[in-house]
C-alpha cells in the first residue's frame, strides 16, 4: 500500500493532517458518486482507532487519536455517530467544505491507491444559500482604512452580512450556518476586484489571496472562529474590514 499527501496541503494543515486529508477526500469522492454514507445532507467516513491504526501501521493508536482530535479542534473535520446499535462507538468524520474544495482544486482525479476498510466523508458542496445583504458605502461613516476620506473605488469600501439570529436553532447547526455567512461574506469580497486591487497596493509585499485564504481556512471557516464569534455574537459583520485586518496581521502572511 502506498500513502500520499499534496505537498500545498501539508503546508496549510501539516504532513499528518494531509495524509488523512488524501484518504478521507479520496473516500468522500467515491460516496458522493455513490451518495452513499450519506447524513444530515453530508457524506461521512467511519472508522474505528483500531481500523485507522490498519491504514497507517507506521501511527500508534494514541497517536491517530491525536491527529484526529487535533484536525476537529482545528475545524478540518467533524466527528459525529450514525451507527445503527447505541452501543457501536466507532466514530464518523467529515471533512470542512473548504478542505474538500482545495482537494478537489489540487487533486481533481483524487490520484490515490485505493486503502482497505474506509470509507469516503465531507460536505456536499452547496449553492451559496440566500442571505440577507447590505453593500453599503460606508460603514460608522468610515472605509476600511478607517480615514474620513474615502476612497477611490466606491464599491470596495463596505460589504456587510446582516446575520440572522433566529435562524440559529442548535450548537451544530448553527456552526453549519455560520460557515455558510462566512463563505458568502469571503468570496463577495473576493470576487470585489476594485477592493482585491486596493488590498493587493496596500500590502504589495504580501500574496493577499493566499493570506486571506489561509486566514479563513484556519480561523474563520472552523470551530474556533465560531466559538470566538460566540462570545459576542454581532448581527452585522464588515468583511471589508475583516479582510483589511487580516492582511495587517503578521501571523497571516504569506508573502509573495
Amino acid at each position: 500500500m502506498n500513502h500520499s499527501f499534496n505537498i500545498e496541503i501539508a503546508n496549510s494543515y501539516g504532513i499528518e493532517s494531509a495524509i488523512i486529508i488524501e484518504n478521507m477526500a479520496f473516500w468522500t469522492k467515491k460516496n458522493i458518486a455513490n451518495d452513499s454514507n450519506k447524513h444530515e445532507d453530508r457524506y461521512w467516513v467511519y472508522n474505528s482507532i483500531k481500523a485507522w491504526g490498519k491504514l497507517f501501521p507506521y501511527w500508534t493508536d494514541r497517536q491517530i487519536s491525536r491527529i484526529l482530535k487535533k484536525m476537529e479542534e482545528n475545524g478540518i473535520i467533524t466527528v459525529g455517530n450514525f451507527n445503527k446499535s447505541a452501543y457501536d462507538r466507532t466514530k464518523w468524520y467529515c471533512l470542512a467544505e473548504s478542505i474538500l474544495q482545495t482537494w478537489y482544486s489540487i487533486s481533481p482525479n483524487g490520484q490515490m491507491e485505493k486503502p482497505e476498510q474506509s470509507n469516503g466523508c465531507t460536505e456536499k458542496v452547496k449553492p451559496i444559500p440566500v442571505i440577507n445583504t447590505v453593500v453599503e458605502t460606508n460603514i460608522n461613516n468610515k472605509p476600511v482604512d478607517g480615514k474620513s476620506k474615502k476612497t477611490k473605488h466606491k464599491k470596495a469600501e463596505a460589504f456587510t452580512i446582516e446575520i440572522n439570529h433566529d435562524d440559529f436553532k442548535g450548537w451544530r447547526e448553527d456552526f453549519k450556518l455560520y460557515k455558510k455567512y462566512m463563505y458568502h461574506g469571503f468570496l463577495a469580497c473576493y470576487k470585489n476586484k476594485d477592493f482585491m486591487e486596493d488590498l493587493e497596493k496596500r500590502f504589495s509585499k504580501l500574496n493577499v489571496v493566499e493570506t486571506i485564504k489561509k486566514a479563513y481556512v484556519e480561523y474563520w471557516s472552523s470551530e474556533r472562529g465560531w466559538r470566538h464569534y460566540l462570545t459576542k455574537p454581532t448581527k452585522k459583520i464588515g468583511f471589508t474590514l475583516v479582510l483589511a485586518n487580516i492582511c495587517s496581521y503578521d501571523f497571516n502572511h504569506v508573502t509573495k
